[in-house]
């Protein structure tokens, strides 16, 4: 088939989505239960029961799409809309572009659904500061991931001592919930972590003045460029980065699980051990202040407890570029209300219990932010947060057992306040070998191949190889992207020389 026949055929399977005369929201989807989806739109654009879905991939060169299925609304939350597959004629998968058009029925609430969602990118976008919406788990994703949890901590683990100063006065004891103390004790070891040219920002806390060590998320690790003071514009580079060896990533086809340190394998799954530690440039003041873990067997007993966080929420990231106004840190609060094993394992040991829930306010830009009792111990570091249909605030963070995994196996525990004895010096995180991870990475290989040809003027080479492609991953959105790329620079060079009647049928 020659290449003027594969466009023909590409583009007899593009067409332009809805009526432009009807009113339509973009949106993505978030996740994917059998036959329904559940997508996020832009703020303020809230779609009502009944309205049609079109889950499409963009071809930007062609100024055209490629859908992939179609749907109706069923279910209507504050921060995301559920959707029915009517009819599918591809697979679905988290981050695709969804269109909603309205029905016929009468829009009744003006209420916004979700987070402005970005307008998608050929490259799916890496982790900001706002965390990402975590997808419902599977069976199939619970089989994959295995065992991912550490070896059980000895019973006669103590509280952790404080090394290298004082607790400000505050006790070893969680007092009646007033956090005014440990707010003042360490309010200045939050830093603001993240990239200024990208507008993307998170959370981090000094576990280590001495050190210059600050722990975040793994997904705030990947932004991560420079930490700035709390109410200050001091500001430290980013030196180096530890990742916790249990971070899974989703690939860049937004579904194939890699356990992976590599920012450039893809975004991180908020679900795993979703945490890092920075190393700040020897440059500039001396931090001001740190905070104290807690040890393991001190975080076994919160269930109940009253808990305060402190962060930089997301609606304050204007004000970073505004002179004389600082982004302060916001202090909320709530109750620990479960504790489970990753992946939201309910049964798992109390040892293994990992994942906190809190029922405090959080927002984007909280990731990485620290946790911790009345008494200034951190006792989890928070990674996310959603709404439930109630419209109930779901905020999410990991065990601090999780950051002194990281720091025993780095063995970074002798600089860090409140260190714990016999914690297991590996991790007992193995995710199952996919084999698709190995077709992924070899057909990133051709897609490189492919851009070079196409730069190249090599069409009809970069078009064999980019056939090839798609024999070994038929489902991966980007070869599609790249093959229309292709055949634009193609119909750009070879336009003159086409015979008329082939330039009349487009």
């Amino acid at each position: 088939m020659t290449l003027y026949s594969i466009v023909m055929v590409l583009c007899s399977t593009m067409a332009q989505l809805g009526d432009p005369a009807i009113p339509t929201t973009k949106g993505r989807v978030i996740s994917v239960a059998e036959d329904t989806v559940t997508i996020a739109v832009r703020a303020g654009e809230e779609p009502v029961l009944g309205d049609k879905i079109e889950i499409y991939i963009e071809l930007p060169d062609l100024d055209g799409i490629a859908v992939l299925a179609t749907g109706r609304v069923t279910q209507v939350t504050e921060t995301s809309a559920i959707a029915r597959l009517e009819s599918k004629t591809g697979r679905i998968g988290k981050n695709q572009l969804v269109r909603v058009t309205p029905s016929k029925l009468a829009r009744s609430s003006n209420k916004p659904i979700a987070d402005t969602v970005s307008e998608p990118m050929p490259t799916p976008s890496p982790s900001t500061g706002r965390p990402p919406v975590p997808a419902p788990i599977n069976a199939d994703l619970t089989r994959a991931v295995g065992t991912a949890l550490p070896a059980p901590l000895p019973e006669n683990l103590g509280l952790g001592g404080v090394k290298g100063r004082p607790l400000n006065s505050l006790s070893s004891e969680p007092t009646n919930g007033d956090f005014a103390a440990p707010v003042r004790s360490f309010q200045q070891a939050v830093l603001r972590i993240g990239n200024p040219a990208r507008g993307a920002w998170g959370t981090g806390f000094v576990i280590s003045r001495a050190k210059r060590w600050v722990a975040t998320n793994a997904h705030v690790a990947d932004i991560a460029k420079i930490a700035v003071l709390n109410e200050s514009r001091t500001s430290y580079k980013v030196e180096k980065i530890w990742y916790h060896g249990g971070v899974i990533r989703f690939m860049d086809d937004g579904k194939t699980l890699i356990q992976s340190a590599n920012p450039a394998d893809g975004e991180v799954d908020t679900e795993c051990s979703d945490i890092a530690i920075l190393k700040l440039e020897a440059v500039g003041p001396d931090l001001p202040a740190e905070v104290v873990l807690a040890s393991p067997e001190e975080t076994f007993g919160i269930m109940g407890s009253r808990v305060g966080i402190l962060g930089y929420p997301g609606y304050q990231h204007d004000q970073f570029i505004q002179p004389d106004v600082f982004a302060s840190a916001t202090f909320v609060q709530g109750s620990v209300s479960r504790m489970t094993g990753l992946r939201h394992v309910p049964n798992a040991a109390m040892v293994q219990r990992q994942s906190v829930a809190y029922d405090a306010r959080t927002y984007g830009g909280f990731s990485g932010s620290p946790v911790f009792l009345s008494n200034g111990r951190v006792v989890a570091v928070h990674n996310h947060s959603h709404r439930d249909a109630g419209e109930r605030t779901l905020a999410q963070g990991l065990r601090v057992d999780v950051l002194w995994e990281l720091l025993h196996r780095e063995k970074l525990c002798d600089c860090v306040s409140g260190e714990p004895l016999g914690l297991p010096e590996q991790i007992a995180f193995t995710l199952a070998p996919d084999p698709r991870v190995e077709k992924l990475r070899r057909a990133q290989r051709q897609l490189a191949q492919s851009a070079d040809l196409i730069l190249h003027d090599e069409f009809e080479e970069a078009q064999h190889i980019l056939k090839d492609a798609k024999l070994l991953l038929p489902d991966y959105w980007r070869l599609y992207w790249q093959s229309s790329r292709n055949i634009t620079h193609y119909l750009a060079d070879e336009w003159e020389d086409l015979p008329v009647q082939n330039k009349t049928s487009w």
